[in-house]
């Protein structure tokens, strides 16, 4: 199974792919914080993502201070999926754009399968949260 999720009281889910969650555990506990809540607010507010273009095409940047975050964003659901997570550095190697671009080049179809068991995750803890509220007098 690639990466881990993170989920919040607000109905969001956010996932990471295997290289992202390692380069995000790599950050302060203060940095992983306030990127998980830029992503949160994304994840809500999906207008406040910067969609990219090109072999990026329907991926968008999110950016925390100077990380940038390549993710894909589920329509219509509060679901995050985290591919990059890299500081900006134009031109090397390891810039967030070039690595987004390599992992989607190679990783298409997984990056959908990942993204779809988040989706189905998703809708499967809203349904049984659903299910709660009924049974609650």
């Amino acid at each position: 199974m690639a990466g881990r999720q993170r989920e919040d009281a607000a109905k969001v889910r956010i996932g990471f792919v295997r290289s992202a969650d390692t380069e995000f555990k790599r950050l302060s506990p203060k940095i992983q914080k306030g990127l998980l809540s830029k992503l949160k607010e994304v994840a809500l507010k999906p207008s406040l993502g910067k969609p990219l273009i090109g072999p990026l095409h329907g991926c968008c940047r999110v950016t925390y201070g100077r990380l940038r975050c390549v993710v894909r964003l589920a329509d219509g659901m509060a679901v995050v999926l985290v591919i990059v997570v890299a500081q900006r550095k134009a031109g090397a190697k390891d810039d967030a754009y070039a690595l987004a671009t390599d992992y989607v080049a190679s990783n298409k179809a997984v990056i959908d399968e990942i993204l779809g068991r988040h989706i189905r995750a998703f809708l499967e803890e809203n349904a049984s949260a659903a299910q709660r509220a009924r049974k609650q007098p």
